[in-house]
């Protein structure tokens, strides 16, 4: 196993692949090792404990989320995961487009903007969206699809 990145390397890692596409900066992570606390306000957090990279949602004292990995690329879905999806949102509440459901907009741009990052990342989160589209289809009368396709997994062999 390898050595744990510090917070500090991580931030730098996050802030560089921010840079490059162009994220707004008031949507980046809060990154702490404890010190100082984390904000508390349901901002997602970064801690290093017991030898894992934690990604923390804590609000008034109530831990929501706790993800726990020693892969540095997993933490950063997660962490870019977020980002994209606040990027996503804002978008498509600053750019309605009339009939067409505020999600079917988000959803493509968070994926736009995670293709930016890693394909990979963005293909992951498609199939996360295609099961929330299962349960919660579209209302706006369109088909129940994304149009972004990032990077097309190669189709099954017949």
């Amino acid at each position: 196993m390898s050595a744990l990145l510090t917070i500090n390397e991580i931030k730098k890692l996050v802030d560089d692949i921010l840079v490059s596409i162009e994220a707004p900066k008031r949507k980046w992570p809060y990154l702490s090792y404890n010190e100082p606390s984390p904000l508390d306000d349901a901002t997602p957090f970064v801690e290093i404990r017991n030898g894992r990279y934690h990604y923390v949602i804590s609000e008034r004292g109530t831990e929501y989320e706790r993800l726990a990995t020693f892969d540095i690329k997993e933490l950063l879905y997660w962490i870019f995961r977020s980002i994209a999806f606040n990027i996503s949102s804002d978008y498509a509440a600053k750019n309605p487009v009339q009939n067409f459901e505020h999600r079917r907009i988000a959803f493509n741009k968070q994926l736009e903007y995670l293709a930016k990052i890693n394909p990979e990342y963005a293909n992951r989160e498609r199939a996360e969206i295609e099961k929330i589209l299962e349960k919660a289809p579209f209302d706006d009368g369109g088909p129940n699809e994304l149009e972004f396709h990032p990077d097309p997994l190669p189709k099954a062999q017949d």
